[in-house]
């Protein structure tokens, strides 16, 4: 007999009146549940690919669960002849009720030549299933020119720089450029950020990317 047993076998010698309360103690009590936070759900993932320099600009969107490749688009259809290379970064917003949200493209040219709006934001939901064709699914829902004139290329990210709940377009210039970022709100395409992150006089352009870090609860 181990002590667990011993232990209840002891209790339920005592009195009457102390067993009733023993068996009353061991009766299963209903436990209450809570209800999780709402989240936000991802509606669909997806990851978009530009193609490099040499070949016309391209953009291959995929499914970020299982790599299915989903639809490729053009997004520079009025420019002839540009062979710079696409950049990519992809962003969320929520929907009207805020119970999901949906994924944009957003595409940047390399370098080349001056494109007329060259960093333009694609609906990421918008398309035909990928045939194998070159194909114009995407609709065009903004664009902005970061650098007017500029002809080095242009590097995209995309975060909720302000922690408000929608999305910002982050620019960098390109090779020839100054080391110049950029923030925009969108969908209104407000500054938020502008600065030269090194010297001024530097001319060799800048990455940028984007992320976010929790340090201890916050």
């Amino acid at each position: 007999m181990n002590r667990l047993t011993q232990f209840l076998a002891a209790m339920t010698r005592r009195s009457p009146k102390t067993r009733r309360l023993n068996q009353r103690a061991l009766i299963p009590v209903p436990s209450e549940v809570e209800p999780l936070e709402e989240r936000l759900v991802l509606s669909p993932g997806i990851l978009a690919v530009g193609v490099g320099s040499g070949s016309i600009p391209r953009v291959g969107v995929f499914n970020s669960e299982n790599g299915a490749p989903l639809y490729e688009f053009n997004p520079y259809p009025d420019v002839t002849g540009f062979l710079g290379g696409v950049q990519t970064a992809v962003g969320y917003l929520p929907d009207s009720t805020e119970a999901s949200v949906f994924p944009f493209v957003i595409t940047a040219p390399g370098p080349g030549i001056a494109i007329n709006n060259p960093v333009r934001i694609f609906s990421g939901v918008a398309g035909t299933l990928f045939s194998g064709q070159f194909v114009q699914p995407a609709t065009l829902v903004s664009f902005l020119n970061p650098y007017p004139g500029f002809a080095g290329g242009i590097n995209v990210a995309a975060t909720d720089f302000d922690q408000d709940g929608y999305m910002e377009v982050i620019t960098g210039a390109g090779p020839g450029g100054g080391p110049h970022v950029k923030v925009f709100r969108f969908p209104t395409l407000n500054v938020v950020f502008s600065q030269f992150v090194y010297d001024a006089g530097f001319t060799g352009g800048v990455r940028v990317a984007a992320g976010k870090v929790n340090v201890g609860d916050a």
